[in-house]
């Protein structure tokens, strides 16, 4: 399966192919761009105080919520340190609710059309688990 890494210097996620190269000056914050591509998981690389941004779900995302702000709400990251979050590419649901975690609040939502899931996160410097 094919990732896709990103690396967010400050508060934006700067998008790496699989090679390493540079795919332009192409900036991402959520998941949007890959709505439709339901299973596709990418890879998000989340600076060390990360600025939050807007969230809308608990557990599943909507596509357009901030995937950084998403992971810490999740606790598999925290903002402080920030870390490497892995998410998975899900279609759209007809209800987002809301919730307090970890000291972020995401908001509810009705019908979107694209969402994501945190499979997995880890600290900087920090290798993936076998």
């Amino acid at each position: 399966m094919a990732w896709h890494t990103f690396i967010r210097p400050s508060y934006r996620a700067m998008v790496v192919g699989l090679a390493g190269l540079l795919a332009g000056d192409a900036y991402a914050t959520n998941a949007r761009e890959w709505r439709g591509l339901n299973g596709k998981r990418v890879e998000i690389r989340c600076e060390p105080e990360f600025d939050l941004g807007s969230i809308w779900g608990t557990d599943v995302y909507t596509d357009d919520t901030d995937v950084c702000t998403a992971a810490a709400h999740a606790g598999v990251i925290t903002r402080l340190s920030g870390g490497t979050v892995l998410i998975e590419i899900r279609p759209g649901r007809s209800w987002y609710p809301g919730s307090t975690r970890n000291d972020i609040t995401s908001g509810t939502f009705p019908e979107w059309g694209g969402s994501f899931v945190i499979l997995a996160g880890k600290p900087p410097g920090r290798r993936w688990r076998s």
